[in-house]
């Protein structure tokens, strides 16, 4: 009893013995061909998904270079994550830092019309909407 696994393995073994005849090869070719086809429909819409902005292009640019060179493909996806990684942590920082400078100076102009209609505070507390900045500012 044949089974489903075993059906490709005979199927090369048979298309190995007639390779030199020219329809076997012409076949083969139009597989390889077809194949090859299907594989660049399907990457074309990945990419346009995966690459959205500058540096996820850089990123793709870099290694496609590098596919010319030795290096294993290994170490291009953990060096295309350590350069996505560090980038994105930097961004995560400038935005923290900058809403935090935009929550200060919301609560300096508040302070400043509260100190206008109220007058001088001479009590000396922490307010309220100072107390809830981040801690780095």
């Amino acid at each position: 009893m044949m089974r489903c696994a075993s059906l490709p393995s005979m199927r090369l073994s048979i298309v190995g013995r007639r390779m030199e005849h020219p329809r076997v090869r012409s076949v083969l070719q139009t597989v390889v061909i077809a194949s090859a086809r299907l594989l660049l429909a399907a990457a074309i819409p990945l990419g346009r998904d995966g690459l959205t902005g500058p540096l996820t292009r850089a990123i793709a640019a870099g290694c496609f270079v590098l596919l010319t060179t030795k290096i294993d493909t290994l170490w291009m996806i953990l060096g295309a994550a350590l350069v996505s990684l560090t980038t994105s942590s930097f961004g995560l920082l400038a935005y923290l830092c900058i809403t935090a400078t935009k929550i200060a100076r919301q609560n300096a102009a508040s302070s400043d019309s509260q100190e206008r209609t109220d007058g001088p505070r001479s009590t000396g507390r922490i307010s309220r909407r100072s107390a809830t900045l981040p801690y780095w500012i």
